[in-house]
């Protein structure tokens, strides 16, 4: 093609200066609007069912003690949960710690995100509950500890 040439003798495309000025930014334009179309149903479809991923979820080990701060005390629950999944890694774990009295009766419970934490298949993590007490310190004699919901992890980026 001649270096004087406006039209390709191939395929009849205008070419020069003002013509890629239009056609790179319509390209880049277009491939910004496919990713915004796409990534967002990266997020939603084609996981594990939620509930197979939640029972892969186990709390293994637990314990709650108390600490007083002036006039208030709280109660901290603290333990270890793990993935037994082989192949999938979860996120967005929602724990739930319910305390009871003596007799078996609830009398406290405190629930929370463990925000940033993802359990990679096989993995251990530690987490902690942390809130003010809701009944006298003595009433406290038991606890439980549920991972209530869970999220399949996915690569967001």
């Amino acid at each position: 093609m001649h270096a004087e040439a406006r039209k390709c003798p191939h395929c009849n495309q205008w070419v020069g200066k003002a013509m890629a000025m239009v056609y790179v930014p319509l390209i880049i334009l277009f491939g910004f609007a496919a990713y915004l179309l796409i990534w967002p149903l990266s997020l939603f479809g084609g996981g594990a069912d939620p509930a197979a991923v939640l029972s892969e979820i186990v709390v293994v080990d637990s314990s709650f003690r108390f600490n007083t701060q002036g006039d208030l005390t709280y109660v901290s629950a603290v333990g270890t949960i793990r993935n037994n999944s082989e192949e999938i890694a979860a996120d967005d774990v929602y724990i739930e710690v319910q305390y009871f009295d003596g007799e078996g009766t609830l009398i406290d419970t405190e629930g929370a995100e463990q925000y940033g934490l993802t359990l990679l298949p096989g993995s251990e993590a530690a987490f902690r509950l942390h809130a003010r007490t809701s009944s006298p310190v003595s009433e406290y004699a038991t606890h439980k500890v549920f991972v209530r919901s869970v999220r399949e992890a996915h690569d967001r980026f």
